[in-house]
């Protein structure tokens, strides 16, 4: 993520002037079995696009409130990146789609058992987006209906190991489970994931 230091002047004004949104607390979905049973999806809002699927479009006015699936078994390099900020640096997203998707990495756990599965469909929005009222009325209650079909337990949200280099801190008590009631957010430009609602139904729980 760039500094502020290190954009260029009329963002920085911007930034200055932007009626910044406040968020009221977000409800949480507790975790509702292990981790190594349960299902997981990837959210991001790195504007990530399938190859032969149509690109975010910069010209809507306060950002393309729209999404992409991304199935399971796309090879994430072949991703088209269409994010439209230049508040951050692309590179390390154009070196490696898993920066911001990293599906290549969940299903190296699934492998190994340290998560259950890998979830069909993966879910990828436009994270620039500066009047989020029709992301949040109909675009978000629509992709967290398709997680919910999906039997999505559990969208990770940069989760990481901690200073004690402890696997599980980083993989599973790290992981956000907190979600909007009426939307679902995604990660961060570079980040790794984001929120899913906070109905998700337990699957085989115990």
């Amino acid at each position: 993520m760039a500094r502020i230091d290190d954009l260029p002047l009329w963002i920085r004004a911007t930034l200055k002037v932007y009626p910044w949104r406040r968020i009221d607390p977000i409800p949480c979905a507790p975790l509702r079995q292990p981790i190594a049973k349960s299902r997981v999806a990837l959210v991001t809002t790195a504007g990530l696009v399938p190859p032969g699927d149509r690109p975010f479009d910069e010209s809507i006015k306060g950002g393309d409130y729209s999404y992409r699936v991304v199935a399971a078994d796309t090879n994430v390099q072949e991703l088209g990146e269409f994010h439209r900020s230049e508040s951050f640096d692309h590179a390390g997203i154009a070196k490696d789609r898993n920066v911001a998707l990293p599906l290549d990495r969940l299903h190296e756990l699934a492998r190994r058992g340290e998560i259950g599965e890998v979830a069909p469909r993966h879910l990828s929005f436009m994270g620039s987006i500066t009047a989020p009222g029709r992301l949040v009325k109909r675009t978000a209650p629509e992709a967290a209906r398709l997680l919910v079909e999906d039997e999505v337990d559990v969208v990770p949200s940069g989760g990481r190991p901690d200073s004690s280099g402890d696997r599980e801190a980083g993989h599973y008590h790290r992981v956000n489970h907190c979600a909007p009631r009426h939307h679902a957010q995604g990660s961060t430009p570079a980040g790794t994931g984001g929120s899913v609602p906070s109905r998700l139904p337990a699957r085989n729980a115990e």
